[in-house]
């Protein structure tokens, strides 16, 4: 009781007495940033700063004192002078109160994956993904014992580094340090540990030919025992590979495949298995437990529920799925003479359809080609997911929805008429996707979804270094895997937050203690943690929207990609409803909307093209402010098409974007309640 009753009056204490006498701390900074551009440091404790030391790193170096622009206890801006070369800035900012020291432009590692998730194989790959990570000469080094490995850098740009590991590589424990081609020595980073372990593929030491079961590929009869005799025999050896020849297979009802299986065909234009049609089609035509391959075969079924279906038993963990170089054509609604009554119960069977569903860690689904009439294409669910080189088409409109824990590569996919969705999930590549024609329904092209996980707004009772105690409230709505965080919105302490390790409806775990605690003014709110998502170079034509973050985003970055005939470019700043979170620490880099908005659709906001930042809206418990630190910088516009700022937002940059219609072309609404907002050295056309 004496503990509880000295954090009350801790808490009712100025922050001048809790925040070690205001000396100012850096949460989050804007980066890249380029000479003559807006230099932005969130944080706290910047009143009465007094002098801001630039210094480059690298030849040649150069030192000067710049002036910070008006700004505010939060938020700490300055330009970078136009005659320095582009490179690290080390920023040395005086206040009163003290010192501290900040890198612009270092390499930020953010997540690595390699070929085998959080490991990676001599002759593998390894893929780093972060800021700042590479100009014109990157480098990459595995350390360990003293010694090192320099990896060729095979790709690589802002956001991404890219190699492949020797294949003579010794097995073993490494640290990946990386080095963005700025700066000197000072400037190698630590990406952190990483695995190299011997490939070991459960399916490789017993393999059956499926021709040996009885099984004929001339389409002349049932061949579902002869398989499923094969698949017990690999059961009863602990897995396999089960070789299907070129050919036709005619199957009929579902088949489960046993763990550490692979089904082998010849190739997508080889080998077919083709599911008879049914009018109460089996739940799914392959399901699995894991681990499981399937590649090199196509799938024909005229009516389905699920076409594969990868889903652990209750309580474990699946690893290692793959699903490659196949082809599904589903097509229920082909079927000469249905009555009205089956149409309509098939049309509704589809809306709960998947092609292709897998909940597992370390899982690929790489090249594969779906044609569905509606419901979910690809469903991917889980740690370090790969989904790559892959195209799926709705008749009628779909999606595809990649989420549910950490680390996601999500690159060089063909969606037509489906929404790619990135549902509750942290440190994602959404790169190089082409998402077209989406006519139906809320017609987003990429969106991201899941910000709630609850339980959203918090009162704080007591603050223990990484531990809190709050009133009671609401559990979390989602599972361990789903990261979540902790937000100070505003008041004390605003604009910190914390990963949430632990959550029992009273007490939070952090991952570490607060710079400055919370106190009774302090707005907290906790959800899921929608961090650092890298959307880039994604192309989005005919839709409602081309890119969306829709809620909950937390340090990402939305750069270089194009909409045609669609909405644009959202982040949104909290989505209605209690458990929900804010939109924090975003940049919305060098896109372009290169033909304003085609057909007006349902969607929210249906109409316009823009890049739109909107803050709160619909909240019943909580009206400060939800969007804080929003770089808006570099983008391209065509006539029709604006920049819109709305509702409750604090400290964004606008600035460099080439705006046709000039200062009409950026749209303010509730300026009254915007704070912080920079709005400069925006282009527009010579008269």
């Amino acid at each position: 009781m004496k503990v509880y009753n000295k954090m009350l009056i801790l808490l009712a204490m100025p922050i001048s007495l809790l925040s070690a006498q205001n000396v100012p701390i850096v949460v989050w900074s804007a980066e890249p940033v380029k000479p003559g551009e807006i230099a932005m440091l969130q944080g706290l404790n910047w009143e009465g700063t007094t002098t801001i030391r630039l210094s480059t790193h690298g030849n040649p170096a150069r030192t000067l004192d710049v002036a910070p622009q008006p700004s505010n206890a939060h938020s700490l801006r300055f330009t970078i002078p136009n005659d320095w070369p582009e490179g690290i800035y080390q920023c040395r900012i005086q206040t009163p109160a003290g010192v501290v020291e900040w890198k612009l432009n270092a390499a930020q590692p953010w997540w690595m994956q390699g070929d085998r998730g959080q490991a990676a194989t001599p002759g593998g790959w390894l893929r780093i993904f972060g800021r700042c990570l590479a100009s014109e000469k990157p480098r990459i080094e595995l350390r360990a014992g003293g010694n090192s490995v320099e990896l060729p850098v095979s790709k690589s740009n802002l956001w991404m580094l890219g190699a492949d590991l020797p294949p003579t590589l010794h097995t073993g424990s490494y640290q990946v340090w990386i080095q963005n081609g700025l700066g000197d020595s000072r400037d190698w980073i630590c990406a952190g540990p990483l695995e190299v372990a011997k490939a070991v593929d459960s399916w490789a030491e017993y393999s059956v030919r499926l021709a040996d079961y009885g099984a004929t590929a001339d389409d002349s009869a049932d061949d579902s025992e002869p398989l499923r005799r094969a698949l017990r025999d690999l059961a009863a050896h602990g897995g396999g590979t089960l070789l299907l020849g070129p050919g036709r297979y005619q199957l009929s009802g579902g088949f489960s495949l046993p763990p550490n299986v692979r089904l082998q065909g010849s190739g997508e234009d080889a080998t077919y298995l083709y599911w008879r049609d049914e009018s109460n089609p089996p739940e799914a035509l392959l399901q699995s437990p894991g681990p499981l391959c399937i590649e090199d075969l196509s799938l024909y079924a005229s009516n389905y529920r699920e076409g594969i279906r990868v889903a652990p038993t209750a309580g474990a963990d699946v690893e290692d799925v793959v699903i490659r170089r196949v082809r599904a054509r589903f097509t229920p609604f082909s079927i000469a003479k249905l009555t009205p009554q089956e149409f309509e119960h098939r049309e509704q069977a589809m809306e709960h359809a998947v092609a292709c569903e897998i909940r597992a860690n370390n899982a690929e689904v790489s090249n594969c080609d779906f044609a569905i009439p509606s419901g979910r294409g690809i469903s991917l669910e889980g740690n370090d997911l790969i989904c790559t080189g892959n195209k799926v088409s709705s008749e009628t409109g779909g999606w595809c929805s990649i989420g549910g824990g950490r680390r996601a590569i999500v690159e060089d996919n063909d969606f037509v008429s489906c929404t790619l969705s990135i549902d509750s999930e942290s440190e994602v590549w959404c790169a190089r996707n082409r998402i077209s024609r989406n006519y139906r329904g809320f017609r987003e092209a990429i969106t991201t979804d899941g910000c709630g996980g609850g339980p959203g707004d918090l009162r704080v009772l007591e603050v223990h270094g990484a531990t809190m105690k709050v009133a009671a409230t609401a559990s979390r709505t989602d599972g361990p895997k789903i990261g979540a965080a902790i937000r100070i919105l505003d008041g004390t302490g605003a604009g910190q937050w914390r990963e949430v390790k632990a959550f029992d409806g009273t007490n939070v775990t952090m991952d570490r203690p607060w710079d400055v605690p919370p106190d009774g003014t302090s707005a907290v709110c906790m959800g899921n943690a929608m961090r650092h998502q890298l959307v880039v170079d994604n192309s989005t034509s005919d839709a409602g929207v081309g890119v969306q973050l829709y809620a909950g985003a937390l340090d990402c970055v939305v750069a270089g990609n194009r909409s045609t005939r669609s909405g644009g470019f959202r982040v949104l700043g909290r989505q209605a409803g209690p458990g929900t979170a804010p939109a924090w620490y975003v940049e919305i880099l060098d896109n372009t909307i290169d033909e304003s908005y085609g057909v007006a659709g349902p969607e929210l906001g249906g109409g316009t093209s823009s890049i739109d930042v909107a803050g709160a809206w619909g909240s019943p418990t909580y009206h400060g402010p939800t969007m804080r630190g929003i770089v808006i910088r570099g983008n391209k516009l065509c006539p029709g098409a604006v920049i819109s700022l709305r509702s409750n937002i604090r400290d964004v940059i606008v600035e460099n974007n080439f705006l046709p219609w000039g200062g009409s072309s950026i749209v303010r609404a509730t300026p009254q309640d915007q704070q912080g907002v920079f709005i400069g050295q925006n282009q527009t056309p010579r008269k």
